[in-house]
């Protein structure tokens, strides 16, 4: 009788990383720093309006509420977000689509934050770097990296704080 080698290997133990929701502190804190930051002007510390403040909200905020992956909201076009019925379309893993709604507030920053865009169209990305390019992955990391909190906890921290917000609202 044949004698099967996998018997005498043990499990891979799968990681057991927790990550912990964001509290109503870190979430003002954040939307505090995606639209302001600080600097030294004459000696003097100085906090300033970010150029692309109603961008930086409108990412935090529909990673917040939502729960989109960082690549899902990086690869939303206009004309996937529906401001009148607040919701947006994305394509997840496996190029499935999904169609998730998102709050009044959430709404009203999108809009801000595309009224301030010059030019635009619907087959435009949903959300563009400083230099008018397609937002990547690499990017959006890069909005978060000087937030004090790692991007990574930030990317997946907020969709942890939307999934225990929608689980404690049912």
């Amino acid at each position: 009788m044949p004698v099967n080698i996998i018997w005498d290997v043990k499990a891979p133990k799968a990681d057991s990383r927790v990550i912990i929701p964001f509290t109503a502190a870190e979430i003002r804190a954040m939307l505090q720093a995606a639209v302001k930051t600080h600097g030294i002007y004459d000696g003097k510390e100085v906090k300033f309006r970010l150029v692309n403040a109603a961008r930086n909200k409108a990412i935090v905020l529909l990673l917040l509420d939502t729960g989109v992956r960082a690549s899902e909201l990086c690869n939303a076009k206009i004309e996937d977000c529906d401001l009148q019925e607040s919701r947006i379309k994305v394509f997840g893993k496996g190029r499935k689509e999904r169609i998730i709604e998102f709050s009044a507030i959430t709404g009203k920053s999108i809009w801000r934050h595309l009224a301030e865009r010059k030019d635009h169209t619907q087959d435009d990305w949903l959300f563009l770097t400083d230099e008018g390019r397609h937002m990547r992955i690499g990017t959006l990391r890069l909005l978060f990296s000087n937030r004090k909190i790692h991007p990574y906890r930030v990317e997946v921290g907020l969709r942890r704080t939307a999934a225990s917000h929608c689980c404690s609202s049912s």
